[in-house]
Protein backbone atom coordinates (compact mmCIF):
# COMPACT_ATOMS: atom_id res chain seq x y z
CA UNK A 1 0.00 0.00 0.00
CA UNK A 2 1.04 3.57 -0.19
CA UNK A 3 1.61 5.18 3.11
CA UNK A 4 1.78 8.83 4.20
CA UNK A 5 5.01 10.75 4.25
CA UNK A 6 4.83 13.48 6.84
CA UNK A 7 5.97 17.08 6.81
CA UNK A 8 4.95 19.40 9.61
CA UNK A 9 3.53 22.74 8.53
CA UNK A 10 0.78 24.92 9.94
CA UNK A 11 -2.69 25.40 8.53
CA UNK A 12 -5.72 27.18 9.90
CA UNK A 13 -4.05 27.59 13.25
CA UNK A 14 -3.35 23.91 13.80
CA UNK A 15 -0.50 21.61 12.90
CA UNK A 16 -0.90 20.14 9.44
CA UNK A 17 1.28 17.24 8.44
CA UNK A 18 1.48 17.00 4.70
CA UNK A 19 1.26 13.43 3.66
CA UNK A 20 3.27 12.36 0.69
CA UNK A 21 3.50 8.72 -0.16
CA UNK A 22 5.94 5.96 -0.52
CA UNK A 23 5.08 2.39 -1.23
CA UNK A 24 4.16 0.60 1.95
CA UNK A 25 1.77 -1.02 4.31
CA UNK A 26 -0.57 1.68 5.17
CA UNK A 27 -1.99 5.00 4.59
CA UNK A 28 -1.64 6.49 1.24
CA UNK A 29 -0.75 4.35 -1.68
CA UNK A 30 -1.56 1.10 -3.33
CA UNK A 31 0.89 -1.15 -5.08
CA UNK A 32 1.18 -4.90 -4.76
CA UNK A 33 3.85 -6.82 -2.89
CA UNK A 34 5.20 -7.10 0.62
CA UNK A 35 6.56 -4.39 2.86
CA UNK A 36 10.26 -3.91 2.42
CA UNK A 37 11.41 -1.30 4.83
CA UNK A 38 11.48 2.45 4.85
CA UNK A 39 13.58 5.52 4.45
CA UNK A 40 13.10 8.50 6.67
CA UNK A 41 14.59 11.70 7.97
CA UNK A 42 13.54 14.11 10.64
CA UNK A 43 11.19 16.06 8.41
CA UNK A 44 9.83 13.89 5.64
CA UNK A 45 8.88 10.29 6.21
CA UNK A 46 9.14 8.12 3.10
CA UNK A 47 8.15 4.52 3.73
CA UNK A 48 8.90 1.89 1.11
CA UNK A 49 7.19 -1.40 0.69
CA UNK A 50 3.80 -2.23 -0.70
CA UNK A 51 0.16 -2.95 -0.47
CA UNK A 52 -0.71 -6.55 0.05
CA UNK A 53 -1.42 -6.03 3.72
CA UNK A 54 0.56 -5.89 6.91
CA UNK A 55 4.16 -7.01 6.80
CA UNK A 56 4.38 -8.59 10.20
CA UNK A 57 0.94 -8.05 11.64
CA UNK A 58 -2.35 -9.61 10.57
CA UNK A 59 -3.12 -11.95 7.73
CA UNK A 60 -5.75 -9.68 6.30
CA UNK A 61 -8.56 -11.48 8.09
CA UNK A 62 -11.70 -9.39 7.97
CA UNK A 63 -13.08 -10.70 11.24
CA UNK A 64 -11.76 -7.99 13.56
CA UNK A 65 -14.26 -5.42 14.72
CA UNK A 66 -13.50 -1.73 14.62
CA UNK A 67 -13.55 -1.34 18.36
CA UNK A 68 -11.11 -4.16 19.02
CA UNK A 69 -7.61 -4.11 20.41
CA UNK A 70 -5.27 -1.49 19.03
CA UNK A 71 -1.97 -2.59 17.52
CA UNK A 72 1.23 -0.79 18.44
CA UNK A 73 1.38 0.97 21.79
CA UNK A 74 1.22 4.36 20.05
CA UNK A 75 -2.10 3.50 18.41
CA UNK A 76 -4.74 6.02 19.41
CA UNK A 77 -7.40 3.33 19.81
CA UNK A 78 -10.07 5.77 18.60
CA UNK A 79 -13.11 4.26 16.86
CA UNK A 80 -13.19 4.99 13.13
CA UNK A 81 -16.46 5.51 11.27
CA UNK A 82 -16.46 4.33 7.65
CA UNK A 83 -17.32 6.84 4.95
CA UNK A 84 -18.74 6.58 1.45
CA UNK A 85 -16.38 7.54 -1.35
CA UNK A 86 -17.39 10.55 -3.46
CA UNK A 87 -16.07 10.33 -7.01
CA UNK A 88 -13.47 12.90 -8.01
CA UNK A 89 -14.06 15.01 -11.13
CA UNK A 90 -11.25 15.10 -13.69
CA UNK A 91 -9.80 18.11 -15.51
CA UNK A 92 -11.43 20.86 -13.49
CA UNK A 93 -9.34 23.52 -15.22
CA UNK A 94 -8.23 25.25 -12.03
CA UNK A 95 -4.42 24.93 -12.15
CA UNK A 96 -1.97 25.93 -14.85
CA UNK A 97 1.72 25.13 -15.32
CA UNK A 98 2.87 28.08 -13.20
CA UNK A 99 0.59 27.02 -10.33
CA UNK A 100 1.94 23.49 -10.47
CA UNK A 101 5.54 24.66 -10.53
CA UNK A 102 5.00 26.92 -7.51
CA UNK A 103 3.44 24.08 -5.53
CA UNK A 104 6.21 21.62 -6.39
CA UNK A 105 8.90 24.08 -5.34
CA UNK A 106 7.13 24.74 -2.04
CA UNK A 107 5.78 21.30 -1.12
CA UNK A 108 7.45 18.81 -3.45
CA UNK A 109 10.68 16.86 -3.27
CA UNK A 110 12.82 19.80 -2.16
CA UNK A 111 10.29 21.38 0.21
CA UNK A 112 10.91 22.52 3.75
CA UNK A 113 8.38 23.04 6.53
CA UNK A 114 8.74 26.79 6.00
CA UNK A 115 8.26 26.71 2.23
CA UNK A 116 5.18 24.49 2.36
CA UNK A 117 3.69 26.49 5.22
CA UNK A 118 4.18 29.70 3.23
CA UNK A 119 2.48 28.16 0.19
CA UNK A 120 -0.39 26.87 2.35
CA UNK A 121 -0.98 30.26 3.96
CA UNK A 122 -1.13 31.95 0.57
CA UNK A 123 -3.13 29.32 -1.31
CA UNK A 124 -5.44 27.39 1.01
CA UNK A 125 -8.80 28.70 2.16
CA UNK A 126 -8.93 29.36 5.87
CA UNK A 127 -5.18 29.65 6.32
CA UNK A 128 -4.76 32.79 8.43
CA UNK A 129 -8.30 33.76 7.46
CA UNK A 130 -7.60 34.02 3.74
CA UNK A 131 -9.65 32.63 0.90
CA UNK A 132 -6.75 30.87 -0.75
CA UNK A 133 -6.25 30.59 -4.50
CA UNK A 134 -8.30 28.82 -7.14
CA UNK A 135 -5.60 26.24 -7.77
CA UNK A 136 -4.60 25.86 -4.13
CA UNK A 137 -8.17 25.04 -3.16
CA UNK A 138 -8.25 22.36 -5.84
CA UNK A 139 -4.98 20.81 -4.68
CA UNK A 140 -6.19 20.77 -1.05
CA UNK A 141 -9.97 21.34 -1.00
CA UNK A 142 -11.34 23.58 1.75
CA UNK A 143 -13.49 20.76 3.14
CA UNK A 144 -10.31 18.63 3.47
CA UNK A 145 -12.23 15.38 3.27
CA UNK A 146 -9.75 13.59 1.06
CA UNK A 147 -11.92 13.59 -2.05
CA UNK A 148 -12.73 16.16 -4.69
CA UNK A 149 -9.25 17.58 -5.16
CA UNK A 150 -5.71 16.52 -5.97
CA UNK A 151 -4.88 15.65 -2.35
CA UNK A 152 -5.94 12.72 -0.22
CA UNK A 153 -6.48 13.97 3.33
CA UNK A 154 -6.51 12.03 6.59
CA UNK A 155 -6.74 13.17 10.19
CA UNK A 156 -5.08 12.00 13.37
CA UNK A 157 -6.89 11.57 16.68
CA UNK A 158 -6.16 15.21 17.62
CA UNK A 159 -7.77 16.58 14.47
CA UNK A 160 -4.52 17.43 12.68
CA UNK A 161 -4.75 17.02 8.93
CA UNK A 162 -2.38 15.13 6.62
CA UNK A 163 -2.38 15.56 2.85
CA UNK A 164 -0.64 13.85 -0.03
CA UNK A 165 -1.31 12.92 -3.67
CA UNK A 166 -4.85 11.68 -4.20
CA UNK A 167 -3.92 8.16 -5.26
CA UNK A 168 -7.42 6.75 -4.71
CA UNK A 169 -8.86 9.57 -6.80
CA UNK A 170 -6.37 8.82 -9.56
CA UNK A 171 -7.24 5.11 -9.45
CA UNK A 172 -10.94 5.95 -9.60
CA UNK A 173 -10.45 8.12 -12.68
CA UNK A 174 -8.05 5.86 -14.56
CA UNK A 175 -9.81 2.55 -13.86
CA UNK A 176 -13.31 3.18 -15.15
CA UNK A 177 -14.44 -0.35 -14.29
CA UNK A 178 -13.34 -0.98 -10.71
CA UNK A 179 -11.62 2.26 -9.72
CA UNK A 180 -14.42 3.73 -7.66
CA UNK A 181 -14.79 0.55 -5.61
CA UNK A 182 -11.04 0.40 -4.99
CA UNK A 183 -10.92 4.09 -4.07
CA UNK A 184 -13.61 3.66 -1.42
CA UNK A 185 -11.82 0.70 0.15
CA UNK A 186 -8.52 2.56 0.05
CA UNK A 187 -10.10 5.62 1.66
CA UNK A 188 -11.49 3.70 4.62
CA UNK A 189 -8.38 1.61 5.28
CA UNK A 190 -5.92 4.48 5.14
CA UNK A 191 -8.18 6.95 6.91
CA UNK A 192 -8.55 4.46 9.75
CA UNK A 193 -4.79 3.86 9.94
CA UNK A 194 -4.12 7.59 9.81
CA UNK A 195 -6.52 8.20 12.68
CA UNK A 196 -4.80 5.55 14.78
CA UNK A 197 -1.11 5.95 13.86
CA UNK A 198 -0.36 9.39 12.38
CA UNK A 199 0.73 10.66 15.78
CA UNK A 200 3.34 7.95 16.31
CA UNK A 201 6.66 9.78 16.60
CA UNK A 202 9.10 6.96 15.82
CA UNK A 203 10.42 5.58 12.55
CA UNK A 204 9.37 2.33 10.93
CA UNK A 205 10.96 -0.70 12.50
CA UNK A 206 12.69 1.22 15.29
CA UNK A 207 11.38 -1.24 17.89
CA UNK A 208 10.09 1.49 20.16
CA UNK A 209 6.59 2.06 21.45
CA UNK A 210 6.31 4.88 18.87
CA UNK A 211 7.05 2.69 15.82
CA UNK A 212 4.38 3.66 13.23
CA UNK A 213 4.86 0.49 11.21
CA UNK A 214 4.21 -1.66 14.28
CA UNK A 215 1.15 0.46 15.03
CA UNK A 216 -0.25 -0.08 11.55
CA UNK A 217 0.58 -3.78 11.41
CA UNK A 218 -1.11 -4.31 14.76
CA UNK A 219 -4.16 -2.30 13.77
CA UNK A 220 -4.77 -4.40 10.64
CA UNK A 221 -4.08 -7.70 12.43
CA UNK A 222 -7.00 -9.89 13.41
CA UNK A 223 -8.90 -8.06 16.12
CA UNK A 224 -7.17 -4.77 15.31
CA UNK A 225 -9.18 -1.60 15.14
CA UNK A 226 -8.71 -1.25 11.35
CA UNK A 227 -8.73 -4.98 10.53
CA UNK A 228 -12.17 -4.99 8.93
CA UNK A 229 -10.98 -2.54 6.25
CA UNK A 230 -7.96 -4.55 5.09
CA UNK A 231 -9.69 -7.45 3.34
CA UNK A 232 -12.04 -5.20 1.30
CA UNK A 233 -9.03 -3.16 0.23
CA UNK A 234 -7.09 -6.25 -0.83
CA UNK A 235 -10.05 -7.65 -2.75
CA UNK A 236 -11.35 -4.50 -4.41
CA UNK A 237 -7.92 -3.17 -5.34
CA UNK A 238 -6.37 -6.47 -6.42
CA UNK A 239 -6.40 -5.65 -10.13
CA UNK A 240 -5.27 -2.06 -9.65
CA UNK A 241 -2.45 -3.16 -7.33
CA UNK A 242 -1.12 -5.82 -9.70
CA UNK A 243 2.25 -5.25 -11.35
CA UNK A 244 1.79 -2.63 -14.04
CA UNK A 245 -1.70 -1.85 -12.81
CA UNK A 246 -3.36 1.51 -12.38
CA UNK A 247 -1.88 2.04 -8.90
CA UNK A 248 1.62 1.97 -10.38
CA UNK A 249 0.52 4.27 -13.20
CA UNK A 250 -0.74 6.74 -10.60
CA UNK A 251 2.61 6.78 -8.81
CA UNK A 252 5.28 7.15 -11.51
CA UNK A 253 7.78 8.59 -9.06
CA UNK A 254 7.32 6.87 -5.72
CA UNK A 255 6.44 3.50 -7.25
CA UNK A 256 10.08 3.22 -8.30
CA UNK A 257 11.77 5.58 -5.85
CA UNK A 258 9.98 6.43 -2.58
CA UNK A 259 12.16 9.52 -2.23
CA UNK A 260 10.64 11.04 -5.39
CA UNK A 261 7.13 12.46 -5.17
CA UNK A 262 7.10 15.27 -7.77
CA UNK A 263 6.07 13.03 -10.70
CA UNK A 264 3.11 11.76 -8.66
CA UNK A 265 1.98 15.26 -7.74
CA UNK A 266 2.41 16.40 -11.34
CA UNK A 267 0.35 13.56 -12.77
CA UNK A 268 -2.45 13.83 -10.22
CA UNK A 269 -2.71 17.62 -10.10
CA UNK A 270 -2.88 17.72 -13.91
CA UNK A 271 -5.40 14.87 -13.97
CA UNK A 272 -7.75 16.44 -11.43
CA UNK A 273 -7.04 20.18 -11.43
CA UNK A 274 -5.60 20.68 -14.91
CA UNK A 275 -7.53 21.85 -17.92
CA UNK A 276 -7.62 18.97 -20.38
CA UNK A 277 -7.01 15.33 -21.11
CA UNK A 278 -3.55 16.08 -22.50
CA UNK A 279 -2.50 17.28 -19.05
CA UNK A 280 -3.07 13.93 -17.37
CA UNK A 281 0.25 12.40 -18.24
CA UNK A 282 2.33 15.51 -17.66
CA UNK A 283 5.47 15.12 -15.64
Amino acid sequence: MLRPILLTTSFVGISILTVFAGCSSSSSKATGGNDSGSAADVVVHHDSGSSSGSSSGGSGDDSGDDSGDSGGSCSAGVPYTATTWTNVVAHQGLCDAADLSAFLVACGDAQTATSCNTWSTANLAGADGGGGSTCGNCIVPPNATGTGGASFVTFDSMGNGYFGPNYPGCIQLMDTTNGSSCAGAYDNLFSCLGLECNLCTGTDGDGTSEDPEACENGDVATGGICASYLSPYQTKCMTDNADGGVAAQCSPGSATNPATINPDWTLIINLICGGGATDAGGQ
